[in-house]
């Protein structure tokens, strides 16, 4: 993340242009007819194009060097009960440029060469799941990170169950003459709770050692066979890579992590047309209580986002066409500050060649206003093309045309182009 682009430097996150991050991760399982067994490896490291680090003192965030071991598995101990585990350590050297610990000091075994910022610690999550009922509990141990991951709250655990149930519902009335049901039916609305209690600092690094109850409720259900409708409310953490609150001192982007604390919304689809060849309008509504993550803490930097968003889709299976509308409204209340974002955007897709070649583009105009004056507008261009190889995988190509304009200073342009290929077997 703190590599994302070079128009980033000096925003909330404290990105880095020095170097680059690469990854490389291998997963490996068996799933029988009871058992599920997978392990996974992962690792990421940071290096500038000339393989030199540079000094510590000339960059704003230090190079890192990570590997992660993980098992995971499953078995069914009843056929409506499910026994799940999950078990990770991480070994991380925070800082690439820290002295190297002499080997006579050094544990046995080091899947990385130990330095002085060498951290090493583990995770796990065990659940027991029903078809109705189910409970989790997880632990992640202090000190606890992965460069795999936008965010991970270490030095916590929790304890969680839940519950979902069908609620009212109706069947098809008896067959007429022709087959049709007399009455179409319809299907049950679906309510799912989970409470839990979230403890911190359980690892006595000087943690706050703080206690919350935590839930959740989701719900779903159609009005007919046309309209459905969803809503949640949670207060479970979890971690959102924001971007757009631009900084109006020096007009760049804040690419930033924000902790999600509180979380409310509601969402209606209503389908037009049969048969898969109607349009489909969906809105949404959302309430966001989020803390701000810098350098893998929060740094007590809160703000409300409230955002909107409406959009129609129309297909066309005959002709392998389909086409697309949307319109997003979001204010971020930060502070004193605030900011409100706006603005169309559009696709479309087209398949050919019996399904084999898929083409795609689509177009957004985003507008960042202010509360201090000002507005800065963002236009983005994606194009694309798939091409089916069958049994040999599949081949993308994607590009990305990002042309910004900010209000009283010189705006900037980005050009990505992404070849992918795909096999999978």
């Amino acid at each position: 993340l703190r590599f994302q682009s070079l128009f980033d430097v000096g925003a909330r996150s404290g990105l880095e242009e020095t170097y680059e991050r690469t990854g490389y991760a291998a997963e490996v399982g068996y799933r029988g007819d009871r058992f599920g067994l997978r392990a996974i490896g992962f690792a990421a490291e940071d290096q500038p194009p000339d393989g030199q680090l540079p000094l510590a003192a000339e960059l704003s965030a230090a190079p890192a060097r990570n590997f992660v071991a993980s098992l995971a598995g499953d078995v069914q101990l009843l056929p409506d009960l499910r026994l799940e585990g999950e078990y990770a350590r991480s070994y991380l050297n925070a800082d690439l440029t820290a002295p190297a610990v002499p080997d006579s000091l050094a544990p046995a075994f080091r899947p990385l060469q130990p330095q002085l910022s060498s951290r090493e610690a583990d995770a796990f999550r065990v659940a027991l799941r029903h078809k109705i009922v189910r409970a989790t509990y997880e632990r992640i141990a202090p000190g606890y990170r992965s460069l795999g991951t936008l965010f991970l709250q270490d030095d916590r655990d929790h304890l969680t169950a839940g519950a979902t149930f069908q609620i009212g519902g109706s069947e098809a009335g008896p067959r007429a003459a022709d087959g049709a049901p007399s009455s179409p039916g319809s299907p049950p609305w679906t309510l799912s709770v989970d409470l839990g209690l979230e403890r911190n600092g359980i690892g006595d690094l000087g943690g706050d050692r703080g206690r919350r109850v935590i839930g959740r409720v989701l719900t779903s259900g159609q009005i007919g066979t046309r309209v459905a409708i969803n809503a949640s409310l949670s207060n479970f953490s979890s971690t959102s890579r924001l971007r757009g609150f631009t900084d109006a001192a020096t007009g760049t982007d804040s690419v930033f992590l924000a902790q999600v604390n509180r979380q409310a919304q509601v969402g209606v689809s209503v389908a037009f047309g049969e048969g898969g060849s109607g349009g489909n309008l969906t809105a949404q509504a959302s309430l966001t209580d989020v803390s701000t993550l810098r350098d893998g803490a929060l740094d007590g930097f809160g703000s409300t986002v409230t955002s909107i968003f409406a959009g129609y889709h129309r297909s066309y299976p005959g002709a392998g066409f389909s086409w697309s509308l949307q319109g997003l409204l979001a204010r971020t209340e930060a502070g004193p500050a605030s900011q409100t974002t706006y603005g169309p955007s559009a696709s479309l897709g087209q398949e050919l060649l019996a399904g084999q070649l898929r083409l795609s583009a689509t177009a957004a105009l985003t507008w960042f206003g202010l509360e201090e004056g000002g507005n800065n507008r963002v236009l983005n261009l994606r194009p694309g093309v798939v091409y089916d190889l069958e049994r040999f995988g599949n081949v993308g190509l994607t590009y990305t045309h990002n042309a910004r304009s900010l209000a009283g200073r010189a705006g900037f342009t980005e050009h990505l182009a992404t070849l992918r290929y795909g096999w999978s077997f």
